[in-house]
């Protein structure tokens, strides 16, 4: 089979999220009040294109021994970008060159730029800072701000799952999967206009944070079951299964560089469960035990920089994706479906669920009980403040209710010519989760979610 989507959005907000306007003859004042104000907007196009095929071959032979063979290929393409156009800039209209015959007569406005030590197109500074300044031609810079990224991924990967029923009672199953992932930025730049606010005439930085060079990750995973059918018809299984997340590349605008790549993520999972009908075969039964095991489990979050962040001195926090380890969730899920009498029948769920998050420190968001570290310059004056990452090494992991459960009836009633009735009524419950990664006592108003 073959799938292929290729979508676009693109939106446009007004930046100050006001009905404000400026005034008819000075468009960098408010008209109800004659202050300066941010008059902007900026415009958020986003393509998205994915194309996957697969291709599987079953195999129907008379023996105790079948197989499923298969190939699987995924190509992705993402660009992101960020328009920004301002109306309030009183160099909006201004030309640059016309200013500096003005200032340094016989000069171009870039040699006058070059004075100050901007770097300049072509030159090594330029090279080495990752971009350089120009005066933008034309005589309106209402646009200001382009920053755009863009991202490809290809995955691979080649299958084999058998079985063999050794007789009516036993029967164990495997499968292996080889996967090779492949992930590269295609882009990531942009250009931004300012007078720097001592110019008087626009200048345009572009740079280009682009990392050309290309990552793989490649991993075989598998699993072995076992299922048991009793004499009473009642199905027994053990299951034990490994699984993988494909690493990725941080981004990265500047100076702020976060580590360059994240590690996959491995996963070792136990399951033991059983199926079955009861009570005359009006009652059917399904409940399974399950264990999570993970390695290098990814988290995004707010934390100190890593120990070889080339920025460590000079950085409090920074926000990237990491590894961790010694993460682990498990849980019971138990449902059925009892059929009371020919017009009543009762169905519903429980699922418990728990979790441990491996050892890390990161920003709570909107804890009531953080602390906050001063910033300091040379001279040891606080200039600002920040969030002191606080220890969330055995926390649960987000949006992860312990419990979840579901209850319904239903009816159903013959009408003759007249058709069929069904009435159907259900209750579910979903209990209190939390939107990060912290422990009961870290919140004093925790968010919950209920149906």
């Amino acid at each position: 089979s073959t799938q292929s989507r290729s979508s676009a959005a693109s939106d446009v907000y007004k930046r100050q999220n006001t009905n404000r306007v400026p005034l008819d003859d000075d468009p960098l004042l408010a008209s109800d009040g004659g202050v300066p104000f941010d008059n902007s907007r900026y415009n958020l196009p986003y393509i998205y294109e994915e194309e996957s095929h697969e291709f599987q071959l079953f195999s129907n032979l008379d023996g105790p021994f079948n197989f499923i063979l298969g190939y699987f290929q995924y190509e992705n393409e993402t660009t992101w970008r960020i328009d920004t156009e301002s109306y309030a800039n009183p160099w909006r209209y201004t030309n640059g060159q016309e200013v500096v015959d003005e200032l340094a007569p016989g000069s171009t406005c870039e040699e006058y730029l070059g004075g100050f030590g901007f770097a300049l197109e072509g030159t090594e500074q330029a090279e080495d800072d990752g971009g350089y300044w120009f005066c933008p031609p034309g005589e309106d810079h209402t646009l200001n701000l382009i920053f755009s990224t863009g991202a490809a991924s290809e995955t691979s990967a080649v299958f084999f799952n058998g079985e063999y029923e050794f007789n009516e009672s036993w029967l164990v199953s495997g499968g292996i999967r080889y996967t090779e992932d492949e992930k590269a930025h295609t882009y990531e730049g942009g250009i931004y206009t300012s007078d720097l606010g001592f110019l008087g005439f626009p200048a345009t930085l572009a740079f280009d944070y682009t990392d050309p060079d290309e990552k793989t990750w490649y991993k075989t995973i598998g699993h072995v079951s076992v299922e048991h059918t009793t004499n009473d018809g009642h199905l027994v299984y053990g299951r034990v299964s490994t699984g993988y997340r494909a690493g990725a590349l941080n981004t990265s605008v500047g100076v702020t560089e976060a580590p360059r790549y994240v590690e996959e993520e491995d996963l070792l999972n136990y399951e033991i469960g059983m199926k079955g009908l009861f009570l005359d075969s009006r009652l059917q039964v399904a409940a399974g035990l399950w264990f999570n095991d993970f390695d290098g489990y990814q988290l995004n979050a707010t934390q100190s920089p890593p120990a070889d962040y080339i920025f460590g001195d000079e950085v409090d926090l920074v926000e990237y994706t990491t590894n961790i380890d010694g993460t682990e969730i498990w849980g019971l899920d138990v449902e059925f479906i009892y059929q009371f009498d020919d017009n009543w029948r009762f169905s519903g769920f429980y699922a418990y669920q728990d979790s441990e998050i491996g050892q890390h420190e990161s920003v709570i968001r909107g804890n009531p009980d953080s602390v906050w570290l001063p910033v300091l310059d040379d001279d040891d004056n606080i200039v600002s403040y920040y969030e002191d990452p606080t220890d969330q090494t055995g926390n649960k992991l987000p949006m992860q209710p312990e419990h979840k459960f579901a209850l319904t009836a239903a009816y159903d009633r013959s009408l003759g010519d007249m058709g069929d009735l069904s009435l159907l009524a259900t209750y579910s419950y979903t209990a209190e989760q939390y939107p990060d990664t912290v422990s009961y006592t870290h919140l004093t108003l925790p968010t919950i979610y209920s149906v």
